[in-house]
């Protein structure tokens, strides 16, 4: 529906790019991702995208994640559009590397980052749900998990 009301909007695709990437709809997460930057006319980004499909064809999406770390490292994506698209936490909870997951959402509570508010629900936090820090971080934040979480947890 957002598609259909707002068909020229960069931004319908880039949440139509994290609904595929929630759903584990990779491919097509990653074409929504570059047809966004195409329609911003953001070389540094579809140069990225390209980069990523060609790592997600070799090694899969967690090889796609760390292009976008690789990425947001460089600041090879200081100028897009969509910062929302490079959360350092984000990526590194992702592919599983937890140590740098938590050094970074340490760094996002103390900027006091609005991303902190999510945590507890957003998918890309999943790999940490049982590390006892990231429930650790959720406390100090003022946040629990929610049921859904621990029934997904419990079903893996």
């Amino acid at each position: 529906k957002y598609e259909a009301l707002a068909p020229e909007s960069s931004w319908c695709h880039d949440q139509l790019a994290w609904a595929n990437f929630s759903a584990g709809r990779y491919p097509e997460a990653l074409a929504e991702w570059r047809k966004m930057a195409v329609m911003d006319g953001d070389a540094k980004r579809i140069a990225l995208e390209d980069r990523g499909l060609t790592a997600f064809k070799r090694g899969g999406i967690v090889a796609y994640g760390n292009t976008r770390i690789e990425a947001i490292n460089t600041h090879s994506v200081d100028l897009t559009r969509h910062a929302n698209d490079f959360s350092l936490a984000e990526w590194y909870a992702f592919v599983g590397n937890r140590d740098k997951a938590m050094d970074a959402l340490h760094e996002l509570i103390a900027e006091r980052d609005g991303v902190v508010v999510a945590l507890a629900v957003d998918p890309m936090f999943d790999n940490l749900r049982e590390d006892v820090r990231f429930l650790g971080v959720l406390r100090e934040v003022g946040l629990t998990l929610p049921d859904f979480a621990s029934k997904t947890r419990a079903s893996r």
